[in-house]
């Protein structure tokens, strides 16, 4: 208690220090005032460069670049200038006249002399001590929380750990205005957060909470006790926001300084219009000029009044100060720090839920790169990464739950690894989805569609279907598996409880969708027979590939035939047949398969291959990151695909087929549905009907033995993706129903 006491002591005392310090200068001031003015001409300290009190002639300069109303070469710039203080309307007749100068500027003086009484009241030397004594308090006792702050900023985002922009002060005079940087390096310096695009992609984690909780804030004491601002008034405009400066003019707030709160500061904040805005401030700049008890009274009414709002966040709305909401539009409900719908430039701003994103590697990424590239503002809502493996990796255990990554905002929650077995996948997938629910609550957004990127499990389209019909949004789902038919992997009896719940989820989801895309055109029987879905509410959009590769030469070099598969080793895949195909042809010389991915199945695989003595043929390569793929198409002579058929799910026409195709690799597949249909319509290679091992080995022996059959395949293929399959034509269908379904909704 007693070193609390021998703190406090020192700090009040220099704020009184301060304080007086603050009148005594302004005692002084205005003595030297009346003894150095010209009286010819009094406007300009004929002692000093610029005449604090009117601070718009610099007599050393010939146009103030700050300030650029004054060019003191020209009488009759000054006089415009001075017309346009006074208020008179015509000026080039008041100057065509002759009018002498001094007497031009009367009605500016008369105005200056009503300042000059002012200034020993409450605006001019009560406030002004009050200011200097207070911030003086605060930057002294607040240093510790500085210092935390401090480094939270820097370690955060490594920098600068102020942000120094140029504001507009009293009478339009600019200044320093500091704060604590709460965006990246990367983000624009003079451009308001509401006309960013995206601005939520630049602010840090620990931008985020300073913003929330306005401790960005604090480093405007030192501005306040340089005398640049108060603590209480207009919030600082930035150089170029001319609206907000213009409205402010209009309704007289631009002639009291900035402050660090105020009036419209705890009446609406972010929420307010530009004009609502002026008005406050306007409002403000009234009471202020009645000085006395009245004015000191609405301050402290301002400042308690702020202290409430901090404590409640209200008013704080991300990238506010107008623009709300989009023309024609209606206004949201706001919680803290969310991103209204705003006519900042996006086409239109999606919610997108999926299990899977990066590192995992799904056609939704690229999708969602593919909107935010083109304009769309798209946030993701999705899980921990674990597929194939069913491992999260470490650094995304406690991090990475809140990025982005390339101009996709990604919201992460937890979920258990799927690993192996029947009840860790439905432990995988029950804990995405019931922490996809209460994640979906709490969403600081507001959007003007939500779009499910339908993998497995179908309980991905819960929590969108549930946001959706919550927020009266239109809700698009792209079915790339279709249920309950995936059930059947696990669970083979139609008439189980399990498989009729899935059935009854199923429903629910893609009949509560407005509009689904189908990635087989043999889903849209499936969904119509299954579900009941009406036709005219499906699309056909195939998955697509990377279309660099259509330039790419992936022409082998090896001595042996090369087949190579790429994906998922899982059970839908049917890789235990390749695997029986190739046991069949083992006596075959100069060939090898070469395996490229992860999944459940590897394990078993591999011990396949041990047992029949296929490890001189067979090879497994583990999952490889995306930008391996060249290296692998490389050493392709031809392409593996298979599917099972023993139910709907071998339908599937797999993202993989389109990117053998545009790599001009020719294909040996063993499946049916859409992916045979279009083998065959292109001639991309040969395709057997699914589950048949025996037809699969007859025809990698031809491949091996009669390659001259198979020379053409892999352009044909090229040539058949050049007109079905560029991700440019697949993301434009996709944008243009996207368009179409919100503009329904406005």
């Amino acid at each position: 208690m007693e070193k609390k006491k021998t703190l406090i002591k020192p700090v009040l005392a220099g704020a009184g220090f301060a304080g007086l310090y603050h009148a005594l200068r302004m005692v002084a001031r205005r003595k030297a005032e009346e003894k150095n003015i010209d009286r010819d001409n009094p406007y300009i300290d004929v002692n000093k460069d610029i005449d604090r009190d009117n601070p718009y002639i610099d007599v050393n300069k010939d146009i103030d670049r700050d300030n650029p109303y004054i060019d003191v070469n020209k009488d009759t710039n000054i006089g415009r200038n001075i017309c346009e203080k006074t208020g008179l309307q015509d000026k080039k007749a008041y100057i065509r006249q002759g009018a002498n100068l001094s007497n031009m500027c009367g009605q500016v003086m008369q105005a200056k002399n009503k300042r000059k009484r002012q200034g020993f009241g409450y605006e001019g030397a009560v406030k002004p001590a009050l200011d200097q004594a207070l911030s003086f308090a605060g930057l002294i006792i607040l240093a510790p929380l500085f210092a935390i702050i401090s480094a939270a900023v820097f370690l955060d985002d490594p920098g600068p750990v102020f942000f120094v922009q140029k504001r507009v002060g009293k009478d339009g005079h600019f200044f320093w205005l500091h704060k604590y940087r709460t965006m990246r390096l990367s983000a624009p310096h003079d451009i308001p957060t509401h006309q960013l695009e995206n601005p939520q992609r630049y602010i840090t984690k620990v931008g985020r909470m300073l913003r929330k909780t306005s401790l960005d804030e604090f480093p405007q004491l030192w501005d306040i006790f340089r005398g640049k601002m108060s603590i209480i008034g207009p919030r600082p405009a930035l150089w170029n926001q001319t609206e907000l400066v213009a409205e402010r003019k209009k309704y007289g707030a631009d002639s009291v300084l900035p402050g660090l709160t105020g009036w419209a500061q705890i009446n609406g904040r972010d929420k307010l219009e530009i004009v609502e805005k002026a008005k406050l401030d306007g409002e403000y700049a009234r009471h202020l000029r009645q000085g006395g008890l009245e004015a000191l009274l609405f301050d402290a009414r301002c400042f308690f009044g702020t202290v409430v709002s901090v404590l409640k966040k209200d008013g704080v709305v991300e990238g506010g100060t107008g623009h709300l909401y989009k023309a024609g539009g209606r206004r949201q409900n706001a919680g803290i720090g969310q991103r209204y719908r705003s006519d900042v430039g996006y086409k239109a701003s999606i919610l997108v839920v999926c299990q899977y994103y990066y590192p995992e590697n799904f056609q939704v990424t690229p999708i969602c790169e593919a909107l935010a590239q083109d304009g769309y503002a798209v946030t993701v809502l999705t899980g921990l990464p674990n597929y194939p493996a069913g491992a999260v990796p470490d650094a995304y255990r406690h991090g990475h739950r809140d990025e982005y990554i390339n101009g996709v905002h990604v919201i992460r929650h937890y979920e258990a690894g799927r690993k192996k077995g029947a009840l860790r996948l439905a432990l995988n997938y029950a804990t995405y989805t019931a922490a996809a629910m209460r994640k979906a609550k709490k969403l600081e957004g507001k959007y003007d569609l939500v779009f499910c990127y339908q993998l497995s499990p179908v309980l991905m389209g819960l929590p969108a279907r549930k946001y959706a019909k919550k927020n009266g949004l239109p809700f698009l789902l792209y079915c790339c598996d279709i249920w309950p038919e995936s059930v059947k992997m696990y669970v083979k009896k139609e008439g189980s409880l399990v498989f009729q719940a899935a059935k009854a989820v199923s429903r629910i989801v893609y009949r509560s969708a407005d509009r689904i895309v189908v990635q087989s055109t043999s889903f849209i029987d499936y969904l119509g027979g299954t579900h009941g879905i009406a036709r005219e509410k499906m699309t056909y959009i195939p998955a697509f590939a990377d279309g660099a590769y259509l330039t790419s030469d992936f022409t082998p070099k090896g001595d042996t035939v090369d087949f190579v598969f790429l994906g998922n080793l899982g059970i839908a895949q049917d890789l235990f047949s390749v695997l029986a195909a190739v046991n069949q042809i083992k006596d075959v010389a100069g060939f090898k398969v070469h395996f490229v991915g992860d999944g459940v199945c590897k394990k078993g695989m591999k011990a396949y291959v041990r047992e029949k003595g296929l490890g001189g043929i067979v090879r497994f390569y583990g999952r490889r990151p995306v930008g391996e793929m060249g290296r692998f198409y490389k050493m392709a002579d031809a392409c593996l695909i298979s599917l099972k058929a023993d139910n709907a799910t071998g339908y599937t026409l797999p993202a993989k087929l389109a990117g053998y195709m545009a790599a001009g690799k020719p294909v040996v597949a063993m499946m049916d549905g859409s992916a045979k249909d279009v083998i065959e319509a292109s001639g991309c290679g040969v395709c057997v009907r699914a589950g048949h091992i025996k037809a699969l080995a007859k025809a990698m022996r031809s491949f091996i033995e009669e390659p001259g059959r198979f020379a053409e395949c892999g352009e044909k293929g090229r040539e058949y993706f050049k007109g079905h399959f560029q991700k440019g034509d697949c993301i434009r269908k996709l944008e243009a129903l996207i368009d179409e379904m919100v503009k329904g909704q406005r």
